[in-house]
């Protein structure tokens, strides 16, 4: 038991540490920008019936009419 709540408590200080890092070194400024580039990927369809299909049968017969 106490071997498993230490490997579970490494693992979130592991995963929790690099995060405080590196807000300590952002508060700091100084540094360069950061640029993101987005996409608007928007089909243009309806994905209800898609989203909505409950057998196999019906995801293909839903992919055939939103693609069409």
């Amino acid at each position: 038991m106490t071997r498993r709540w230490f490997t579970s408590a490494l693992c979130a200080l592991a995963l929790l540490a690099p995060g405080s890092l590196g807000a300590a070194s952002a508060a700091e400024g100084g540094g360069t920008p950061l640029r993101v580039m987005t996409r608007n990927l928007y089909l243009g369809a309806d994905l209800a019936p898609v989203l909505a299909a409950t057998t196999p049968q019906g995801l293909v017969a839903a992919v055939t009419a939103v693609w069409a």
